[in-house]
């Protein structure tokens, strides 16, 4: 479920409601271009950090093909991205979390290292 550049959001109201579409669908998760933005549900959403979860990304990583655009955009995607590219370029890695406070920085680090390590 993603809205297409060429559907268009034709006024302010309905840009309101796209977060409270995504949020009703537990969608919270999204690329901006290369960048992951996550907004905070205020609630929890088990089946988005459980360990099968985390196991189906583990393993995209190993596939040859992977890319981000292939799989759902998540901070274990991110994750994933950023431990192939050390080994595979030999170069250093970072993920920045950024975010106002309560925005979820915490949850989504705790994430990211539940997936590297």
């Amino acid at each position: 479920f993603f809205f297409q550049a060429e559907d268009g959001i034709r006024d302010a109201q309905e840009s309101r409601g796209l977060g409270d579409v995504y949020k009703r669908q537990d969608i919270i998760h999204t690329y901006i271009g290369p960048t992951l933005l996550v907004m905070n549900p205020f609630k929890a959403i088990p089946h988005l950090v459980s360990d099968d979860t985390l196991r189906a990304y583990q393993e995209k990583a190993f596939e040859s093909s992977f890319a981000n655009k292939d799989i759902s955009p998540h901070t274990f995607a991110v994750s994933c991205n950023a431990f192939r590219q050390a080994f595979e370029n030999d170069k250093n890695q970072a993920l920045v979390i950024s975010g106002e406070s309560g925005a979820g920085k915490t949850e989504n680090a705790k994430q990211a290292m539940k997936y590297l390590t």
